[in-house]
């Protein structure tokens, strides 16, 4: 895989052969369940603080080490963080009328570019609170967005990764990583994978986890992670070059 161009069209045929159909509706299951909580016990509940199991039980949806969690669990990714920030997290929002108004227009927002200045005053409302809901990686919003509408969002929750898939598949209209700010990069991010995955597959049918489950599956895990790292050996290696260049123009001045 690494020194060849995989058929990607071939390896989701192969791979969708074998994926679960009914993954789809257990999603739909799983993100009614979200909405209930959001809506009842996050944006409607009692004033009363929300108990741990309460928290816990959404957890163990949106993040794959969640306490209660099994290697069989179903649930949106890994996403790297601890449980009692998860808790800090959700009762941070449920107290802050304006984190929880900021949320709420993130899910319901259908224009692209309006759902970036949501996700963009939401980094900012939040910088301080230390709370994990904003962090660069972009790993907890692009979780929220993916469990309340999964046919919308990728479950590649890490920005890190959708650069290396972007740029592994020169996927068009991707974002500018380095200067797009966080909400950009989620956005457009989200849509430039998306809209890849349409021109190659073509007839072929696939939801937007299919795809994030594809992408992370062998082999073709192996081939966008170790592109990219030959891609950063080979920068490394043309800039380690035009440093001597320099160095040896230098002392021949």
């Amino acid at each position: 895989m690494e020194n060849q161009i995989p058929d990607i069209k071939l390896l989701y045929e192969n791979f969708i052969k074998n994926y679960n159909k009914d993954i789809e509706t257990k999603w739909e299951e799983l993100s009614a369940n979200f909405k209930d909580f959001w809506e009842n016990k996050i944006l409607n509940g009692a004033k009363e603080d929300l108990t741990d199991d309460e928290i816990d039980k959404i957890v163990r949806i949106l993040d794959a080490k969640g306490k209660g969690n099994t290697k069989n669990s179903l649930s949106v990714a890994n996403a790297r963080v601890p449980q009692d920030k998860w808790r800090k997290m959700f009762r941070d929002i449920k107290s802050d009328d304006d984190l929880k108004s900021l949320l709420y227009s993130l899910f319901k927002e259908q224009d692209e570019k309006r759902l970036i200045e949501h996700i963009d005053e939401l980094y900012i409302k939040n910088q301080n609170k230390k709370n994990y809901l904003t962090g660069k990686s972009g790993n907890i919003i692009n979780d929220l967005l993916f469990i309340y509408n999964p046919k919308k969002h990728i479950s590649i929750i890490s920005l890190d990764d959708r650069k290396k898939i972007i740029e592994c598949f020169h996927f068009k209209n991707g974002p500018d990583f380095k200067k797009d700010s966080v909400g950009k990069k989620i956005v457009v991010s989200n849509k430039a994978i998306i809209d890849g995955f349409k021109e190659i597959l073509d007839d072929l049918e696939f939801s937007p986890r299919s795809i994030s489950d594809f992408l992370y599956s062998e082999p073709i895990k192996s081939y966008w992670r170790q592109s990219n790292k030959s891609a950063q050996k080979e920068e490394k290696t043309s800039n380690d070059s035009e440093d001597e260049i320099k160095k040896n123009f230098k002392e021949n001045e």
